[in-house]
């Protein structure tokens, strides 16, 4: 008869581990069949396992936005299970009658002490999930755009006497105000590392080179290649997403302790953000290839504080978008329609279409997206709403 190790070996979020591996994790696991409609977990509240669907399918939702779909092979983990800490971001509900392979908080930790390669695959399937959620958040808030756009922000030229002192220290940065501060403290309070041993922390603090950026510099630019991750260490970071044209958004403001850039340590490609200076403020800049040598120990507290960093990401870019679609309702003569979830998995759905198909978007379809987004048929309230935002929207990039 096959095992759950054997369900987990067929599954393709465990393509790349071995039975060995997983036999390791065989206690731990435990299968529950569910009818149609019952909730796994619910947004906000505690979470006691991961899920691997067997067979069936297993609806994620955020604030009433579908966010994800597992079926027959897929995972679905929620970052409080590895942490240790915090409460479910999504809600999973199946969708029609549905067999999971279930692995409880404790069972995450037991994996983590007897099977760290199994742990590192899950922690590793956790975490390209949270990147790949947070770029779909912040694409919908470049698509949907804000009601107080500031300037792009762009990268300036650099001055000869810039240039000159780049070449005589060695850095990329400009005349820095005396000594950086203590990269120790800041680790310490990233979690997990908060628990990590004395040599977890040091080993992991060498990866870290120190930074210095004046009010107005860059640490990355929006649409730039991804190739690491800073600590703020002293100083504010402000986070802009372009919206449209000439104009960005902001995302939010990140003070000392704050780990960001970290998708690029997880998942290549383009960043969808500006980081820029706001004040006189020191970073620690990651340094991929020393992080990439950690083994052990070190490497998985790493791996849990990239997972930290991305959730409270996917968090902040996830309400962005949703102060935007309220902001967008507020404009209205009326009150909004009764039910504004399905508005705003309407418009999270809506923009999802491929860029080619905007903004030729007429009533028919406007009509279709609510009606699989759950909205009641013939409900002129909600038609009406996305009409108005992406009448101004088109308006706006018309002008």
């Amino acid at each position: 008869m096959p095992t759950a190790i054997d369900a987990l070996l067929t599954a393709r979020a465990f393509g790349g581990l071995s039975r060995e591996d997983l036999e390791r994790t065989r206690e731990a696991w435990s299968v529950v069949t569910l009818p149609a409609g019952e909730t796994v977990w619910t947004e906000g509240q505690p979470v006691e396992a991961i899920a691997v669907v067997e067979a069936g399918e297993l609806a994620l939702t955020a604030s009433g936005v579908e966010v994800g779909v597992a079926r027959a092979g897929d995972a679905a983990l929620e970052p409080a299970v590895f942490l240790g800490h915090g409460n479910a971001t999504t809600t999973a509900r199946t969708q029609k009658p549905t067999r999971l392979l279930l692995l409880s908080v404790v069972g995450i930790q037991d994996t983590r002490a007897l099977a760290p390669a199994a742990y590192d695959g899950l922690l590793e399937i956790a975490l390209v999930a949270q990147a790949t959620r947070l770029s779909s958040a912040r694409l919908s808030v470049a698509r949907t755009g804000g009601e107080q756009p500031l300037p792009a922000p762009r990268r300036a030229a650099p001055t000869a006497l810039g240039n000159l002192w780049r070449v005589l220290s060695g850095s990329g940065t400009t005349l820095r105000p005396g000594a950086a501060p203590s990269l120790g403290p800041l680790l310490r309070a990233l979690p997990p590392l908060d628990t990590a041993d004395a040599g977890t922390l040091e080993r992991i603090g060498e990866c870290f080179k120190a930074e210095y950026l004046e009010p107005g510099d860059l640490a990355f630019l929006e649409g730039e290649q991804r190739t690491t991750g800073w600590i703020v260490a002293e100083g504010e970071i402000e986070l802009i997403q372009n919206v449209r044209g000439e104009r960005a958004e902001r995302l939010e403001f990140l003070g000392p302790g704050t780990f960001f850039g970290e998708v690029a340590l997880v998942q290549p490609g383009t960043r969808t953000a500006s980081a820029v200076a706001t004040r006189p403020t020191w970073l620690f800049r990651a340094e991929p290839a020393r992080l990439l040598g950690l083994d052990g120990d070190a490497w998985l507290a790493w791996r849990e504080v990239l997972l930290s960093a991305l959730t409270r990401q996917v968090t902040s870019a996830e309400a962005a978008f949703a102060r935007q679609v309220e902001a967008s309702s507020a404009r209205l003569d009326r009150a909004p329609a009764p039910g504004t979830r399905p508005l705003l998995i309407a418009l999270r759905n809506l923009e999802a279409q491929p860029a080619a198909e905007e903004p030729s978007v007429n009533t028919a379809r406007l009509r279709e997206i609510l009606r699989d987004s759950g909205w009641a048929e013939g409900t002129p309230e909600g038609l009406d709403q996305i009409e108005v935002v992406y009448g101004n929207r088109r308006a706006a990039r018309a002008g």
